[in-house]
């Protein structure tokens, strides 16, 4: 008779296995054609100058590469669900109930939308992202989204940092005097892919520290490229999550070294910079940014952000319609009123309050604050990293959400976020269920082995 670890091992890996390799990295290379069209990634990013007039062309008819690829995501989502080789779909409890709610409550904005056109192509984006989310969860275990976000992200740096050397726009300042690693699309969003290649390595580290050392080398080298965009928000995120999944899964003694290692390093600068400590201190934290001098206004957000609160009072309960608010019209009224140019708010609570005013606002709260704890006990009952990594990618989202539009835009990092949502909302996770099921008696297992 086996015994009950061979059991639980034997039954886990069955499940897990729902998509073969070959299928694995098909499913992720189209995937990565298909954000690359739908981002899009703009191989001239570092040698052309952006215009208003640009953004107004693009908030007013979109991008070409866009309408084009994200109906293949949902063709995508749609042929996992109705296909037969998939996790099991469900309604899990208070969380998929909120989550259906906050996508309906999008969906009806249509009907009180200032521009009915423009909200309903955006809500038709959001329901293409989801479906494509959903077939990602109902089709990968955790252990191959972390995977498919390493070499999605990871694939994404390679080509803006391929881009650059082309371009010959590697390490030369374009703007402000200072450089910021871009490649194929603003600084601040890059950032948000090597964030998430960051907070996927971290989580994907193997026990074996025979293979420790390439995920440590990621890691390593994620941080030189978050440090090269110059992005403080993402910067700021990606250590506080990256502590949240590190933390946990960590002994007291590599803990202990490690605090110790930043104490003394903290010490010696001190010492080593003594009067101008202060300065070093202050350029460290903008990041070599401060010749920009907006750092007092958080680089000239806070009069954007009161101007978009004077619309908010107008319609505070359900806002201008799902991500509708940045009209052609106000994206150049609001751009000529701050004096740069403004395609959002660059905050994501303002433009979800814009979208689906308060109520809107309230639902994706309740989705938040129940999603972090299905996480937490997903981890607390399987010991699985990854549902660190689904949290922490939760945490990381609210963060920068204070600074950045993120969740409303159709790119990856946004997607990944709406993966954890759907498939902790939508998709049964059979491999908890049955690493439970099997502790608890032999009989249960027998059976499940049986129908296996």
């Amino acid at each position: 008779m086996e015994s009950m670890a061979e059991i639980t091992h034997i039954t886990t890996l069955q499940l897990e296995r729902v998509v073969s390799l070959k299928s694995f990295w098909l499913i992720i290379a189209f995937l990565f054609l298909v954000f690359a069209f739908a981002t899009p990634y703009e191989f001239d990013y570092t040698v052309r100058v952006p215009k208003v007039e640009d953004m107004v062309a693009t908030a007013e008819e979109g991008t070409l590469g866009r309408k084009l690829a994200l109906p293949f995501l949902g063709l995508f989502g749609i042929a996992v669900i109705a296909g037969k080789n998939r996790r099991r779909l469900a309604l899990n409890g208070v969380l998929g109930v909120a989550f259906y709610f906050y996508v309906g409550l999008a969906m009806c904005s249509l009907t009180w939308a200032e521009d009915t056109v423009l909200s309903l192509r955006k809500v038709v984006v959001l329901g293409l992202i989801i479906l494509g989310a959903l077939g990602v969860g109902a089709k990968f275990s955790m252990s191959e989204i972390l995977l498919y976000v390493v070499s999605t992200c990871g694939g994404v740096m390679a080509l803006a940092l391929g881009t650059e050397l082309y371009q010959d726009t590697f390490l030369v300042p374009t703007q402000y005097s200072v450089y910021q690693f871009s490649g194929i699309m603003h600084p601040n969003a890059l950032s948000c892919y090597v964030s998430c290649f960051i907070l996927a390595s971290l989580a994907s580290i193997p026990k074996d520290k025979k293979r420790q050392w390439l995920y440590l080398l990621f890691i390593a080298i994620g941080f030189g490229f978050l440090a090269l965009s110059k992005s403080r928000t993402s910067f700021a995120s990606t250590v506080i999550v990256g502590l949240i999944i590190w933390l946990p899964t960590t002994n007291i003694k590599r803990k202990f070294i490690v605090f110790l290692a930043i104490g003394i390093t903290a010490c010696s600068l001190g010492l080593f910079f003594q009067d101008k400590l202060a300065d070093k201190v202050r350029s460290t934290v903008l990041m070599g940014r401060e010749e920009e001098g907006k750092a007092d206004t958080l680089t000239n957000r806070v009069p954007l952000w009161n101007e978009c609160l004077e619309y908010i009072e107008q319609r505070p309960w359900l806002g201008y319609g799902y991500d509708s608010f940045w009209t052609p019209h106000r994206v150049f009224l609001i751009s000529q009123h701050q004096g740069w140019e403004i395609p959002h708010s660059h905050n994501g609570y303002i433009e979800m309050l814009l979208s689906l005013g308060l109520i809107g606002f309230a639902l994706y709260l309740t989705v938040a604050v129940v999603f972090c704890k299905h996480a937490l006990v997903h981890y607390r009952e399987t010991g699985d990293s990854a549902h660190l990594y689904a949290l922490g990618m939760i945490i990381w989202l609210c963060l920068e959400m204070m600074l950045e539009k993120v969740y409303m835009n159709p790119v990856f990092p946004s997607f990944v976020c709406n993966l954890m949502l759907t498939r902790y909302a939508f998709v049964k996770d059979e491999e908890y269920s049955l690493v439970m099921t099997t502790t608890l008696e032999n009989s249960a297992a027998d059976e499940v082995l049986a129908e296996c």
